[in-house]
């Protein structure tokens, strides 16, 4: 998605596992990236995590309204979101379509995934590029404690 996207900036992964891959391929491609939740003491090594900035959560709602600021800030009144099932991903993403629908920004489509699909699955289905197209932002939450989910099959 990097490179047919031209994606600006990433926001998450949620855990520990996927944002080390994330934030070693932001760091590669120079790409700055916020992490939200991870807490590994490994992310405040700089030489290998250069773009990676955290921040502490303390409410999703928080992280909604920064999400929402940072729209707002672009210029974009369409987002999208992809995320995975379960109940904690249905809480975060509620909090996001509330923030977002008070602070103006249309949520356009939400898609949710099976939390075992693998990346290639992902792709080969064409939900994030329905995304894309719909679209100018998006977001992608996932609550996964899949260490495998990045990895190819």
């Amino acid at each position: 998605m990097y490179h047919v996207q031209g994606v600006r900036a990433f926001i998450g992964p949620y855990c520990n596992a996927e944002l080390d891959a994330v934030a070693k391929m932001a760091t590669f491609w120079n790409i700055p990236i916020v992490g939200y939740m991870a807490s590994s003491n490994s992310f405040a090594d700089k030489t290998v995590f250069k773009t990676l900035a955290r921040v502490s959560l303390r409410t999703t709602n928080s992280l909604a309204e920064a999400a929402a600021a940072l729209v707002k800030h672009y210029g974009w009144n369409k987002v999208a979101i992809a995320t995975n099932t379960g109940a904690l991903a249905f809480e975060r993403v509620q909090s996001f379509e509330e923030v977002f629908h008070t602070r103006g920004v249309t949520l356009v489509k939400k898609i949710m995934l099976d939390e075992y699909t693998n990346a290639k699955a992902i792709m080969s289905s064409g939900v994030l590029q329905e995304l894309a197209n719909s679209a100018r932002g998006m977001f992608i939450c996932i609550v996964s404690w899949n260490r495998n989910f990045f990895h190819k099959s």
